[in-house]
């Protein structure tokens, strides 16, 4: 895959959606399950005209989400609007395309609209990209997530994939956000052959956090490790310290989220400058369902003055696959940018930046 491709694509795009005026039209939103929690963030900063979200089943129409209404497909007929589908699921998102396109509604995988409109930015993260491999990835993954076509080519060794990230690390202090049942810090020690000095793994889904605790008990026996070299936080991160509801995902604990209409259990958030204000950092790891960027805000004074590893998940919606690289590199810290991509899915693209 080649930049040529994904320049002549997004370019294609956007002059579509210049030539249909798609950007004056009203938009639905087809889909309220977790892919639509995790693109709300997304939508908020791109000002989408949204008027309702939409979706097949029944019990979900005539209920509000997010604030909207939810429509049948009927209703989303009768209203006109341009439809955009929101699915991580690539077969998802392909039948529910065909589906409207049927009833003679223009319909758009979400990605293909936000891609096609941020070509510009997209284009600006290529260039940041150090090497022709992280470039390959990056755009065979934005050209498969336009297309609902499979992903055919994935990494090993996720957040550990670039020789910056692997190997002896005497005294490395790791920060693992988004630790769930700890089994990323389980596979930092094999990484590391053991040699590293804290982790702190921040969780903030109650039961994976109960988890977590019994899996650092296990692994402070088998590696021989101090007590203070394993410390699990049962809180998350975000941009500032506070207070945020927290509940489980579609898959169970694994992508539990913060809710933000005060349902679900209340638990803490820390801000990475606050809690790490007195802490060397060397080596940030974030895996937190979308909230990536919002934890980079709010740890610019350790960035600036720690330079860590960093290992980040950019795939939970469109813009953070260009936003994240974009204020990372705005941020002239120095660092070298790699991307590889880690899953048979769409999920699992990772953005590893380091000093030499």
């Amino acid at each position: 895959m080649n930049m040529n491709e994904l320049e002549n694509k997004l370019r294609e795009l956007a002059q579509e959606i210049k030539e249909k005026h798609l950007m004056e039209r009203k938009i639905v939103i087809h889909g309220t399950g977790n892919s639509s929690d995790l693109y709300k963030k997304c939508i908020l900063h791109m000002e989408l005209p949204i008027i309702a979200y939409a979706d097949n089943n029944p019990a979900k129409q005539g209920s509000v989400y997010h604030g909207l209404p939810v429509w049948s497909v009927d209703d989303v007929s009768r209203g006109g609007a341009f439809v955009l589908v929101c699915s991580m699921n690539r077969r998802t998102n392909k039948a529910i395309c065909e589906q409207l396109r049927g009833r003679g509604l223009e319909a758009w995988p979400l990605d293909a609209y936000i891609f096609g409109k941020n070509y510009d930015k997209i284009m600006r993260a290529v260039e940041s990209l150090a090497d022709a491999k992280s470039k390959n990835v990056y755009a065979d993954m934005i050209l498969k997530r336009i297309a609902n076509e499979p992903v055919t080519d994935f990494s090993p060794r996720q957040y550990f994939a670039m020789p910056a990230f692997a190997g002896e690390a005497p005294g490395e202090v790791f920060v693992d956000m988004g630790a769930f049942v700890g089994d990323t810090v389980e596979r930092y020690l094999f990484e590391r052959f053991g040699t590293f000095g804290k982790v702190y793994a921040f969780e903030p889904y109650l039961p994976n956090y109960q988890a977590m605790q019994v899996r650092f008990a296990r692994l402070r026996q088998e590696w021989g490790l101090a007590d203070d070299q394993l410390l699990p936080i049962c809180g998350g991160v975000g941009r500032e310290t506070g207070m945020s509801s927290i509940e489980a995902g579609n898959n169970g604990g694994l992508g539990a989220g913060f809710r933000e209409d005060g349902a679900g259990e209340l638990q803490h958030i820390y801000a990475v400058d606050e809690y790490f204000k007195d802490i060397h950092v060397d080596f940030l790891k974030a895996d937190i369902e979308s909230y990536e960027l919002d934890m980079l805000q709010g740890a610019e004074k350790v960035l600036r003055r720690d330079r860590p590893k960093l290992a980040l998940a950019i795939y939970h919606n469109a813009s953070d696959m260009y936003t994240i690289i974009n204020f990372l590199a705005e941020m002239d810290l120095g660092y070298n940018f790699a991307l590889r991509h880690h899953s048979f899915t769409y999920a699992e693209t990772v953005l590893y930046a380091w000093k030499d």
